[in-house]
C-alpha cells in the first residue's frame, strides 16, 4: 500500500461558492430620460414604494442640478463592465483594477440599446446595495471562522485585512474564470487558508501562472500548490518514461509506524526522517541492490487537534530485480539511524507498464491534503460551537509556517544512479532534449492557430 492510501481517507469534496444571480435587463428607448429607466427599474425590482422614491429624487435632481453620489445611485459609465472583472495577470500588475476604490461596481443590470453607454448599480464598500439581502456578520474574530469556506470568508470579509480580500478575490476569480487546469487538483482546497492565514508564501501561490514577459510564471511550491505538483510530477514522467523498456521499475515507499507531532519547535525532526530515508536508498545502491533511484520527500497530514503528521518518501528505483532481503535490510538500516523513533514501515513494488510507471511520478509530487484533516476536527471539535474553530485555525497556522519551514530550502527531489542526469549510467532524457521538444510543439501549436 502507498503512503497516501495508508494513511488517508476520502475527505469531502470542496463546495462551489454560489455564483452570484444576474440581474435582469430593462430596455431603454432612445427617448426615455435614464432617470425614468432607472425608476422603472426600481418599480419592477424593489416594488412601486421604492420606485416613487427614485422618481422623486430623480425629479429633485432635475430641478436643482446634479447631487452628489449616494450608496443606492445610478451611474452612466462609458466603459465595458469588463473593466471591472480583473484577470489574474492585470490583477497583479494593477491592484486598482480589484475593486479596492471607494465604490465596487456590481454586474450590468441596464444596457442602452442606441450606445455604449452602461448603466451600473454602485454599493458602498463591504455591502451589498440597498434593498438587496446582505448575510449578516455574526462573527466577531477571523479565527471563528472555516477557513476552506469561501462563503463564509466573503460574507465576513470586514474581519480580513485589505490584503487578504484582494488575494480571495484574486483566487476566486481564477477559480470561476481562468482555471487553467488549477481545478484538476487541491489548489482551491488549499488556497483559501493559506491567504487567511498569512502563509509566508501565500502570495506567490496566489499570483501562480500570472504572465510576464509573455511567458506564464510558476510560483514552485508544489507543496501546496497542486498544478506545480503536477508538473513537476510531468518533468520526471518525460525523463524517465521513455527508458522504461530498457530496465525495470520499480515503486518504494519508506514509511514509518505511528504518528509525529509538529510545530514551530520540532520541525526540523521532520528533516531528520527524510534524511534517513534518502541515506538508505543510497546505501541500497552503493550495495549492489539498485541501479538507480528518484526519492521524493513529502509530508502525510493525518489530524488537526492534535496535529499528528507522517514524514516518509517516495521513490522510483530501478534495478533487474529485488531481492527478498531488501525490504528487512532497510528496516534494520533505519531503525539504527539516530533521531529515528517511529518504526519503519517499507512497501516495493514491480510497475509493470509503462502507464503505470506515469502515474507513479505524478503520484510522488502530489500537494498535501490538508483539508481532509480539517473537516474532521471541524466535525468533532467546532461543529455549532465557534469557540473550537479558535484553537483548530490556531493549530492550522503553526502547521503550514512549520511545515513550511521543514521544507524551505530542503531537497526534496534527489536523483540518483542511472537515474540521475549527468552520469554515463544515465537512461533518461536529457533536460536539452525535452527543451527542444516543447519547443517545438509550442511552435506546431502556434502555427496551427495561424
Amino acid at each position: 500500500m502507498k503512503e497516501k492510501d495508508q494513511h488517508s481517507q476520502g475527505g469531502s469534496q470542496p463546495t462551489s461558492s454560489k455564483s452570484a444571480s444576474q440581474s435582469p435587463s430593462v430596455e431603454v428607448s432612445e427617448s426615455t430620460p435614464i432617470l425614468d429607466a432607472s425608476a422603472r427599474f426600481a418599480e419592477e425590482i424593489e416594488g412601486p414604494k421604492q420606485a416613487q422614491e427614485i422618481s422623486a429624487e430623480s425629479s429633485n435632481r432635475s430641478d436643482s442640478g446634479t447631487a452628489p453620489l449616494k450608496d443606492d445611485d445610478i451611474l452612466i459609465s462609458p466603459s465595458s463592465p469588463h473593466l471591472f472583472i480583473p484577470s489574474p495577470v492585470s490583477a497583479s500588475r494593477d491592484y486598482s483594477l480589484i475593486l479596492d476604490g471607494p465604490r465596487a461596481v456590481s454586474p450590468v443590470i441596464i444596457q442602452a440599446p442606441t450606445g455604449p453607454q452602461t448603466i451600473h448599480k454602485v454599493a458602498g464598500v463591504g455591502g451589498a446595495p440597498k434593498g438587496e439581502k446582505k448575510t449578516p456578520n455574526t462573527y466577531k474574530r477571523m479565527d471563528q471562522l472555516n477557513w476552506f469556506s469561501w462563503d463564509e470568508l466573503e460574507a465576513n470579509g470586514t474581519l480580513l485585512s485589505d490584503k487578504q480580500n484582494r488575494f480571495l478575490r484574486v483566487a476566486n476569480t481564477k477559480r470561476t474564470q481562468y482555471q487553467d487546469g488549477f481545478d484538476k487538483g487541491n489548489y482551491f482546497e488549499n488556497i483559501y487558508p493559506l491567504i487567511v492565514s498569512n502563509y509566508t508564501k501565500s502570495e506567490k501561490i496566489v499570483y501562480c501562472g500570472n504572465i510576464l514577459n509573455g511567458k506564464k510564471v510558476p510560483c514552485h511550491q508544489w507543496a501546496f500548490c497542486s498544478k506545480c505538483a503536477y508538473v513537476t510530477g510531468m518533468e520526471s514522467s518525460l525523463m524517465y518514461a521513455p527508458a522504461f523498456s530498457e530496465t525495470n521499475f520499480f515503486h518504494l515507499t519508506c514509511s514509518f509506524n505511528g504518528h509525529h507531532s509538529l510545530g514551530s519547535t520540532n520541525y526540523p525532526v521532520m528533516q531528520d526522517y527524510w534524511e534517513a530515508n534518502e541515506a538508505a536508498v543510497r546505501h541500497l545502491l552503493k550495495s549492489g541492490w539498485i541501479d538507480g533511484a528518484c526519492v521524493v520527500h513529502e509530508l502525510a497530514l493525518h489530524s488537526f487537534v492534535p496535529v499528528r503528521v507522517v514524514p516518509h518518501s517516495h521513490v522510483v528505483i530501478t534495478a533487474d530485480r529485488i531481492s527478498p532481503e531488501l525490504k528487512p535490510a532497510l528496516v534494520d538500516f533505519l531503525t539504527n539511524q539516530p533521531g529515528i523513533e517511529m518504526p519503519p514501515s517499507i512497501d516495493v513494488r514491480l510497475i509493470d507498464h509503462q502507464r503505470g510507471l506515469d502515474r507513479v511520478l505524478k503520484y510522488q509530487t502530489e500537494a498535501i491534503d490538508i483539508k481532509q484533516a480539517y473537516d474532521t476536527a471541524w466535525h468533532n471539535q467546532v461543529d455549532t460551537d465557534r469557540k473550537g474553530a479558535i484553537e483548530l485555525n490556531q493549530q492550522l497556522k503553526e502547521f503550514l509556517e512549520s511545515y513550511g519551514a521543514s521544507i524551505y530550502g530542503f531537497p526534496r527531489v534527489i536523483r540518483m544512479g542511472n537515474l540521475r542526469p549527468g552520469t554515463k549510467s544515465y537512461i533518461g532524457k536529457l533536460q536539452k532534449e525535452l527543451r527542444k521538444a516543447s519547443k517545438r510543439k509550442r511552435a506546431k501549436a502556434k502555427k496551427q492557430r495561424s
